[in-house]
């Protein structure tokens, strides 16, 4: 038999190109793009918890040793404290997404995973004999987008939002802990 290779034939391949490519386009829009870019929280979404306390007290180490404290009660482990410069960060721990950071959605669907937080205190004297603490937290993520085969192909490091609850528990803690010590503060 000889193959035809008129009109007709072209036009049954047009038809099935036309088809592929259709069904193609379903399952592109269906599944989402392999490509496209993380859709991260708008920032009024989960406004910062930054909490700052009037201390009374000159003695910077001791207000610093009560946030180490409570950063520690909550799990953190020291990374740097510097009295000189009245700051103390924490070692970045793994917390859950999305019920303690909101790192935003790809192609529709609610990123979920660890990312890192890391908390942030410093305490800055005023000319009064009292100085300001203040509590700042972050949270960071490595995000992999897959394909429908399992391969990487997107890559985003970035920081989430916060929603607060690392926030109100160190708030609690820091609070307990200077009364605890009785170390002042409004």
């Amino acid at each position: 038999m000889v193959a035809e290779d008129g009109p007709h034939s072209q036009k049954e391949s047009t038809v099935m190109m036309t088809k592929t490519l259709a069904l193609c386009a379903t399952a592109l829009l269906a599944t989402g793009c392999a490509f496209a870019p993380v859709d991260r929280p708008a920032a009024a979404k989960h406004p910062p918890q930054a909490k700052t306390w009037q201390v009374k007290s000159k003695d910077v180490p001791a207000v610093l040793d009560a946030a180490k404290a409570a950063f520690e009660s909550a799990g953190y482990e020291t990374a740097s404290i510097t009295p000189e410069l009245g700051e103390l960060k924490s070692k970045g721990r793994p917390v859950s997404i999305p019920d303690v950071c909101d790192c935003g959605t790809w192609n529709g669907t609610v990123i979920g995973g660890s990312a890192q937080s890391a908390v942030t205190a410093t305490y800055k004297l005023q000319s009064t004999d009292e100085g300001i603490l203040q509590l700042n937290h972050l949270c960071a993520t490595q995000f992999r987008g897959r394909n429908l085969y399992g391969m990487v192909t997107r890559r985003e490091a970035y920081a989430c939002a916060s929603r607060g609850q690392i926030e109100t528990d160190l708030n609690q803690r820091i609070e307990g802990i200077l009364r605890a010590r009785n170390i002042s503060f409004n």
